[in-house]
């Protein structure tokens, strides 16, 4: 389990196309990770990292990207858009 307590943390959070205004949201979705430093960071969620290639034009969308994200259980089958340009395996 990380320990945010004993790091100085900063946040740093960029409009991401497709999560405009959704910090708190975001941030409460978190997944709480580290590098390979040992530096501690909260990561998009699978369902956070869906919405943001969503929201992409679709010749700039990772297929493979959404695909893995899809197969994962974490994101709900209410947020899967027939949409995204990935063709059912």
């Amino acid at each position: 389990m990380l320990d945010f307590a004993h790091h100085r943390i900063r946040y740093i959070f960029r409009e991401v196309r497709g999560l405009e205004g959704l910090y708190s949201q975001c941030k409460a979705r978190s997944l709480l990770s580290e590098t390979a430093a040992g530096i501690a960071f909260a990561g998009l969620s699978d369902e956070d990292m869906l919405a943001c290639q969503e929201a992409l034009p679709p010749a700039e969308r990772k297929a493979r990207r959404i695909e893995v994200l899809l197969e994962g259980e974490t994101v709900p089958a209410s947020r899967i858009n027939p949409g995204n340009g990935v063709k059912p395996g």
